[in-house]
């Protein structure tokens, strides 16, 4: 019984390691594009409600460091979510994030921010 939970913890974490690489390369890849050094990426299963990730700056450097909800907490807010439209989403929430914090928009700019994100998309998936 200990054997198998021990497997099972394994592969839960083994998931959440590969969710975690494969969405902090996409973040290094539009990290660098936006002329940032550095950008961190973690995911968590529970955020504040109606958020969908934070972003945080390091004063003085191009560094930022951005929380996303995780796959698991996409599912626990909604759980008929297809797995593409959450990696999509989470992929969309670090651009939005990295879009904050290069041009030094506020919240009260939200919509100037969900428009920058939508076209930065749009174009690299061009």
């Amino acid at each position: 019984m200990i054997r198998k939970l021990l497997l099972l913890l394994v592969a839960v974490v083994s998931a959440s390691a590969s969710e975690q690489s494969k969405l902090q390369s996409q973040a290094d890849a539009w990290g660098s594009r936006l002329g940032f050094e550095k950008v961190s990426v973690a995911l968590v299963d529970r955020i504040d409600s109606g958020v969908w990730g934070h972003g945080f700056t390091v004063p003085g450097r191009r560094v930022v460091f951005v929380i996303v909800l995780s796959s698991k907490g996409y599912r626990q807010r909604n759980p008929d979510l297809k797995l593409v439209d959450i990696k999509t989403d989470q992929v969309d929430t670090v651009v939005h994030e990295l879009v904050h914090s290069r041009f030094r928009l506020g919240d009260e700019d939200e919509d100037i921010v969900v428009e920058l994100t939508r076209i930065l998309r749009r174009v690299r998936k061009k």
